[in-house]
């Protein structure tokens, strides 16, 4: 039978997850938010660094969660974030080679991969632990 303390510590561990994972998916809708914000107003050299501090949360704060979320839990939040980092490289790469200045309906597709993938983020953090 196993020691009382230790299915404590398992029980808190996994009822605590659900704060680390709604901090990471909030983080995560915020910098593919704002990538789009910027994306739509500011010049290429503002982008490129909301690019790079994505990327810099991948390196740190996201992987941090990996010690405070269930391994399968942290890989999907893990895939979001490169699946955002994905479309927003795309996006940028796109912004670099279009006319400008350039007009909303032609950046819509690109926007709506980001929205879908930020939409994603939002079911992950609504859904129960373990669902």
């Amino acid at each position: 039978m196993p020691d009382p303390s230790e299915l404590t510590n398992h029980v808190s561990r996994i009822t605590g997850s659900q704060s680390p994972l709604l901090r990471l998916t909030r983080d995560l809708d915020r910098w593919g938010s704002l990538f789009l914000e910027i994306a739509r107003t500011k010049e290429i050299p503002a982008v490129e660094q909301i690019l790079g501090g994505l990327v810099e949360w991948m390196g740190s704060d996201l992987l941090d969660g990996w010690l405070r979320l269930p391994i399968p839990l942290f890989e999907e939040v893990s895939d979001l974030s490169e699946e955002l980092f994905r479309a927003c490289e795309a996006y940028l790469a796109w912004i670099r080679q279009a006319r400008h200045p350039i007009p909303a309906e032609a950046r819509r597709p690109h926007e709506e991969v980001i929205r879908g993938v930020l939409q994603r983020v939002h079911a992950l953090a609504e859904r129960p632990i373990g669902g």
